[in-house]
């Protein structure tokens, strides 16, 4: 081999090299923005409620209960699926109840979730410069980065969602339907459907691929084409009847209705974090989009059946982006809105691939390099720009174990009571969280910390109201005196002395 082949063959192998050290330093600074949205902002009223209902120190029967709505001293029932709860409930069983455990057990799916999305990027394309711009998307998407790390399974539904696509692709696009590759497909695609109902709709674009591939096939092995299909939808009705018939068919109200704005940005600018990057993502959609429709409709000579047959493998992002989008305004108009960006986060990374395909495509490296600039700006710039304000939790907790006084009295309920009480900086301190009941004076400590929500944002929107008059319920009795009043957002903390 001449000395010049060899050289360029070196170099390419070193371009190869400094590709794949790039696409890991993206991966770990994905993982790094996960931890440290989890360590910077705080949860709110669904987040607490959770909490209460997977406590694993209480029997199944309490957790039934809870689930159901039990609240002790209030009434709210949860809406997400009972597997995913019972799934939280026996994790902290295994590694101890606390806020943080609950996190870092959602953030093993989050970032696990990078792995299985490069994994579906190499069934299209081994080249490093699309997986590059395809992963970066991701982990700089703060809709994704904010709502899979609430205290709900849109992490799992995230990770399961992109596993059940991953196998679908290896047993139907590239033929690898060995046992081994279908029962995982069944199982991970039943338990994906049965932590949150919405995920059926990525199911149902599954299904409408198949009628792609059915066609193509002329119907030929028609039951070993759905068989893997049906046994999940069996499966499903069977595990999740009852869930269905105490969410679907008995409840018909929601607070998300259908809105004509939707059809303006069509939950591009939740989706991409702000009304410029989801412009011009949505732009970037819509030109690929009309793009693709009127390709394959002069190739096809405008026959459906062929149109169907001629659209590429790619186009099965595009497929399930469609059938999902159709069947939320479907079922939102005929039975109950479920028009919120939060209810189908799985929408995120299937737009990002389908795009990201099409931008490596064009091998415009101007569009490459000025997106991926522009995300990194959208993410400097409205990193804190928090749709939902949240209360400043950990900034009261931080005062509270600096002091030598470790009982705290609340205004509120008992969900968020055990909130405060588990978190680990009120477990390594002793923080001792009880509600404040004016009757039990005598009981009370000479010194304690009161703590009331006043006019919590997240419930009323930024306010100026007058305070609220639970946070001085302590004044009714004259023998309790104040001694300091810290405020923080959402919050009242202040010290009191007993005469």
């Amino acid at each position: 081999m001449k000395y010049h082949q060899k050289m360029k063959i070196i170099s390419n192998s070193n371009f190869i090299s400094n590709k794949k050290l790039i696409l890991y330093l993206i991966l770990f600074f994905g993982a790094a923005l996960k931890i440290l949205y989890v360590y910077q902002f705080d949860d709110y009223y669904d987040d607490w409620n959770f909490l209460y209902t997977v406590d694993p120190n209480i029997s199944n029967e309490e957790t039934w209960k809870r689930y159901f709505g039990d609240r002790g001293d209030w009434f709210l029932p949860e809406d997400f699926p009972y597997y995913f709860a019972f799934t939280t409930k026996y994790f902290l069983k295994i590694f101890s109840y606390s806020v943080e455990n609950v996190h870092f057990f959602l953030l093993l799916f989050s970032i696990g979730s990078f792995f299985v999305f490069i994994k579906i990027c190499d069934l299209f394309s081994k080249d490093y410069n699309f997986k590059i711009l395809a992963i970066f998307l991701l982990i700089t998407n703060l809709f994704l980065t904010r709502e899979l790390n609430a205290l709900r399974p849109h992490a799992l539904s995230q990770f399961f969602g992109l596993l059940s696509l991953y196998y679908f692709i290896l047993i139907y696009l590239e033929k690898k339907n060995s046992y081994k590759n279908i029962i995982i497909f069944t199982i991970v695609t039943l338990y994906f459907l049965s932590i949150w109902p919405l995920n059926l709709t990525l199911f149902a674009g599954q299904c409408a691929y198949i009628v792609k591939i059915i066609i193509e096939r002329k119907g030929k092995k028609l039951l070993s084409i759905i068989f893997p299909l049906a046994i999940v939808a069996i499966l499903y009705l069977i595990l999740n009847y009852k869930y269905l018939d105490y969410q679907v068919v008995s409840k018909t109200q929601h607070y998300t209705p259908l809105e004509a704005k939707f059809f303006i940005n069509y939950f591009f600018r939740s989706f991409f974090g702000s009304i410029i990057f989801g412009a011009i993502f949505l732009l970037f959609f819509s030109y690929f989009l009309i793009s693709e429709i009127f390709v394959t409709l002069k190739i096809s000579k405008y026959n459906l059946i062929l149109f169907l047959k001629k659209l590429k493998h790619e186009n099965i992002f595009l497929i399930i982006i469609v059938t999902i989008y159709f069947l939320i305004i479907l079922y939102s108009l005929i039975r109950a809105p479920v028009m919120a960006p939060k209810y189908v986060t799985i929408l995120v990374p299937l737009i990002i691939l389908w795009v990201s395909f099409k931008i490596y495509k064009t091998k415009n490296k101007l569009i490459f390099h000025s997106i991926i600039i522009i995300s990194v700006l959208n993410l400097l710039i409205y990193w804190n720009d928090i749709p939902i304000k949240r209360p400043q939790t950990k900034m009261v907790l931080k005062e509270i174990s600096k002091s030598e006084i470790r009982d705290l009295f609340t205004t509120e309920l008992i969900f968020f009571n055990n909130y405060l009480q588990n978190y680990n900086i009120s477990l390594r301190n002793n923080i001792n969280v009880q509600k404040f009941e004016l009757e039990k004076f005598d009981k009370f400590p000479k010194n304690f910390w009161f703590l009331c929500l006043n006019n919590p944002s997240f419930a009323l929107g930024d306010n100026n109201y007058p305070d609220e008059k639970k946070c001085f319920k302590y004044s009714q009795n004259k023998n309790l005196k104040l001694i300091k009043t810290i405020r923080y957002r959402d919050y009242i903390l202040q010290l009191i002395e007993k005469n």
